[in-house]
């Protein structure tokens, strides 16, 4: 495969492990090429939405943006506003308050369309599950236009058009695009419809170049498996980011501290996502969509700072809630037997459970779902690990919820206090008989054995064609034996928290770093050889480049 795709044997023994025998396919997924994106007009129902989209603006009437409070909906609400006002249409925005209005459509909905006296509704990143709300806009002459990805749990509403890879009727070859990217594909083949002196402007033009850096936050921040038009569109989509004119994401980046180095998948996931999702957890996603649709860096950099402080909070909340409960289930659950970690509390906030649950399948390898009581009632925020549907389980639950819906790694729900037992001991009854969750840890993955002398920082940089990394698509893991340490030890980070150490064989010195693993320098320093398990990457000091390994994990090695 090496010499056929000309990449080194490294790679291509990566590769093969992979699961990659064509050279074609292979050639495809390591060059991604944004001409071979699936075509928007597989999607059930866009002929539809373009045309009800065309008489609206053709009619000049009302249009409101119906989006999310997380961050895929945010993106997404900010991709189609920008579309609009770039096509000179009346164009407005709601987005429901995640306490008081909940998850997609309900009363407040209904009410903000009234209110823009809108003729015309589109849902982002939601919309799929909401057929009474979408009935009674209709009622009101209201018409609604669903782009969602979220599964189909039910009857599809009856709406002017329902837009959502995952309907049965859908001939779109891959299910797994965000609510960003469906509404991008909207955006696409409205854009195709116009005449050629519009579509070929400047500003449409440079609508959808640009509108990449949206689908790729997107994309990332709603945990997407990085395979098929996923890999094209983060890739392509995180330059896009890194060449933003917009104001409000220029000065977020400034505030993130990433400086002008080629974006990963990881600072969106951690830099911008939380940045964006604060504005909802703490306050309102309206902020975060007033950023990103600010014409001056004024007013951009004065929201950004808001949405700092707000982060700020947002940590702070975090750390309390996840120490909370991670104390809460080793107190009271038998973790050892337990198929899920289910737990409610008054003193935690809805819009920080989901961050912390999250944390809580890292400590327990376990699904858990925490619930932020308020009065007689609680919203539940849930995640899952790999190989077992958190949807599915709590579809099996429903009788103890008032609601829930989602994926099968990240799901919401509101329920009865009175149930959270019930719910409990429920989903673990589920779990147990779909044999889900009571496994072991995982095993680390090993994508190749290699050795330091083959690490050089050439041959390093070109394990980075196998990016853009995510769900599907993890950072290569290596595996070197008999390693031997040279020198001592150092601690390293605001808390001491990594262990940096030196490593020779194979007649070269890499430098290498274990994060958070300072408790084991004594067991490092005991052993005469060790082994690896490594992600390599080319760090720059001026002009040179060297190449250090992120350790995951060592043990001793005779």
């Amino acid at each position: 495969m090496e010499r056929d795709l000309g990449i080194p044997p490294l790679l291509a023994r990566i590769l093969v492990r992979r699961g990659f025998e064509d050279p074609h396919g292979t050639r495809l997924w390591i060059q991604p090429d944004i001409g071979a994106l699936h075509d928007p007009a597989l999607l059930p129902d866009l002929a539809a939405a373009v045309t009800r989209l065309r008489t609206a603006l053709e009619r000049r009437e009302r249009i409101l943006i119906h989006g999310d409070y997380d961050v895929d909906g945010v993106c997404g609400t900010v991709l189609l506003v920008q579309l609009l006002r770039t096509l000179r249409a009346d164009v407005t925005w709601f987005i429901p308050d995640r306490v008081k209005d909940g998850y997609s459509f309900g009363p407040g909905s209904i009410a903000a369309a009234l209110e823009a006296r809108a003729t015309l509704v589109i849902s982002v990143d939601n919309g799929i599950s909401a057929s009474e709300p979408i009935a009674e806009l209709a009622t009101r002459g209201i018409d609604v236009i669903v782009t969602d990805h979220h599964e189909v749990g039910g009857a599809i509403p009856l709406a002017a058009a329902v837009v959502n890879p995952k309907r049965a009727d859908s001939r779109y070859p891959f299910r797994e695009i965000c609510g960003t990217a469906v509404a991008f594909k909207l955006a696409w083949a409205l854009c195709e419809t116009l005449t050629a002196r519009h579509r070929a402007s400047d500003e449409v033009r440079g609508f959808l170049r640009d509108a990449l850096a949206w689908v790729a936050i997107g994309t990332i921040c709603d945990v997407m498996p990085m395979i098929d038009e996923n890999r094209a569109l983060v890739r392509f989509g995180l330059q896009a980011i890194r060449r933003s004119p917009n104001p409000g994401l220029r000065a977020l980046l400034d505030l993130a501290r990433i400086g002008e180095r080629a974006l990963t998948p990881r600072d969106v996931g951690f830099r911008i996502g939380p940045r964006i999702n604060a504005a909802g957890r703490i306050a309102h996603a309206g902020l975060a969509v007033r950023l990103f649709t600010a014409e001056g860096f004024a007013e951009a950099q004065e929201l950004a700072r808001e949405i700092e402080t707000l982060n700020e909070e947002r940590q702070r909340l975090d750390q309390e809630t996840t120490a909370q409960a991670i104390e809460r289930a080793r107190r009271e659950l038998d973790l050892e037997h337990a198929q899920a970690i289910v737990l409610a509390d008054e003193r935690w906030k809805a819009g920080i459970i989901g961050i912390s649950a999250a944390r809580l399948v890292e400590e327990f390898h376990l699904p858990a779902v925490l619930i932020a009581l308020d009065g007689a009632r609680g919203k539940g925020s849930g995640r899952s690990i790999p190989g077992v549907n958190l949807l599915e389980g709590l579809n099996a639950c429903a009788a103890h919820l008032l609601r829930h819906g989602g994926h099968a790694y990240a799901a919401g729900l509101e329920i009865e206090r009175d149930q959270v037992e019930s719910l409990r001991l429920a989903l673990d009854r589920a779990l147990a008989e779909r044999n889900a969750a009571r496994t072991a840890r995982p095993p680390l993955v090993i994508d190749a054995e290699t050795t330091p002398a083959e690490l050089t920082p050439p041959v390093v940089t070109e394990l980075a064609r196998l990016a853009p990394y995510g769900p599907g698509n993890e950072v290569p893991r290596l595996l070197s034996e008999g390693l031997r340490p040279v020198g001592l030890a150092r601690l390293s980070g605001r808390e001491r928290q990594h262990l940096c150490f030196r490593v020779h064989g194979d007649g070269t010195t890499l430098e290498a770093i274990a994060f958070h693993a300072a408790p084991r320098a004594d067991e490092l320093m005991a052993s005469t050889r060790v082994a690896l398990l490594f992600t390599p990457v080319v760090v720059k000091d001026g002009r040179k480049e060297s190449v250090r390994l992120e350790v995951h994990d060592f043990r001793p090695h005779s």
